[in-house]
């Protein structure tokens, strides 16, 4: 925990002296130590189970194979787990070659990061934005992505955040077709989650302003009933084909032991709402500077909204996921956001007039939000279960 405050805080004076880039590349290299440092299986001993267990288990296990296993998922746990998926099974093989558990944390977190930051960097680059509001977004970095969830649950985390960002540089960027292609595909063979972003692309590019409320209906209604849309394909689908995979994956974040009741504390679930209505008020300020010139992607934000609300229902896994989505599309749209002289901090800092009201409102808001969830978050098990000590330096 002291890492990840200690990188806060040094990069918050980096960027206050105008050392953006090396700020971004400071807390990317500490989170990657955090990363690297933790043992989950201590965290377990104290009653934090995490997926990095599973993770480090299977490691060991996969260890033992060779890369025609790999490639033709015929053995545990990638013929159950992970089948098809080519790109997470040769990470996760080559990792365990190295005899270091603790690369696949360390990988993820410093992938993760890097990826994140440097998309950020160029917005904000692009958008010249003041040091008071890149100083905002770091904060809101720390606020809105959890470190826990790239460092134990790896595979979704990384592949929301890519789609996310290819989504947007898709969109917003004019990023071609062919490497928006290559990268859907890339994250999909990661994680079968990852197929929703090339949808919702594809169904933004086709919708119009009036179509798009026909197609969030149609949305909203599929992810109400997801698990029993699920399970009808799951006996029609062969299994162990790619198209089981994404499937199996949509019925297991669906209904049935997903319960939001049992699942989640209730101040997780109230700062993810929390999370939505930062998006429902930076979404409308991306709108007012852009001229709504970038429909296309106000679109696919009305999408995942959707999805996030229909999931409150019944579906807690995909409710929590899309939430974490939602954190990584406030994040993208927030330079532009901030990029209007007239609402921009200047190096004075005269917040009284130089903001208007509107703007002043969503800066209450998103400094709010920022105390909320940094306050939950290092009060509770998510970042005091982060152990330092007991490093494994090998196998077991």
């Amino acid at each position: 925990m002291i890492l990840i405050i200690a990188s806060l805080f040094l990069s918050s004076i980096l960027i206050r002296v105008n050392y953006t880039k090396v700020a971004f590349a400071l807390s990317t290299a500490l989170l990657s130590l955090v990363g690297f440092l933790f043992d989950p299986y201590i965290a377990q001993s104290n009653g934090v189970y995490t997926d990095l267990v599973r993770f480090f288990n299977e490691l060991q296990l996969i260890k033992t194979y060779n890369l025609s296993d790999v490639l033709s998922s015929s053995v545990e746990p990638f013929k159950t787990l992970y089948p098809g998926m080519f790109v997470n099974n040769i990470i996760m093989f080559l990792v365990s070659k190295t005899g270091n558990l603790h690369l696949l944390p360390f990988l993820s977190v410093l992938a993760f990061y890097s990826i994140l930051y440097v998309q950020l960097y160029r917005e904000c680059k692009k958008n010249r934005l003041s040091k008071y509001n890149i100083l905002i977004i770091l904060w809101l970095v720390y606020a809105l992505i959890n470190i826990t969830d790239p460092m134990d649950n790896i595979r979704n985390p990384f592949a929301s955040l890519v789609g996310s960002i290819l989504l947007y540089n898709n969109l917003v960027n004019d990023l071609s077709i062919m490497n928006t292609s290559i990268g859907y595909i890339f994250i999909f063979f990661i994680h079968p989650s990852a197929i929703i972003f090339p949808i919702i692309n594809l169904v933004v590019k086709v919708s119009n302003k009036w179509t798009k409320y026909i197609f969030a209906i149609a949305i909203f209604i599929f992810f109400i009933f997801s698990y029993q849309i699920s399970s009808v394909l799951l006996g029609i689908i062969p299994n162990n084909s790619i198209s089981f995979s994404v499937i199996s994956k949509l019925n297991a974040y669906s209904g049935g032991q997903s319960d939001l009741i049992s699942y989640g504390t209730a101040t997780q679930k109230e700062i993810l709402w929390l999370t939505a209505l930062v998006m429902i008020f930076v979404l409308y300020f991306f709108n007012k500077q852009t001229k709504n010139t970038m429909n296309r992607f106000s679109n696919a934000c009305l999408f995942f909204i959707t999805i996030f609300v229909a999931s409150s229902v019944f579906s807690v896994h995909i409710f929590f996921r899309f939430g974490f989505i939602l954190s990584i599309l406030i994040l993208l749209m927030l330079p532009t956001v901030f990029s209007s002289p007239s609402n921009n901090l200047d190096n004075n800092f005269y917040i009284n007039y130089r903001i208007p009201v509107s703007y002043f409102s969503l800066y209450v808001l998103l400094i709010i939000t920022v105390i909320i969830n940094l306050s939950w978050y290092f009060g509770t098990y998510a970042y005091q279960s982060i152990n330092l000590g007991g490093m494994i330096s090998g196998f077991k």
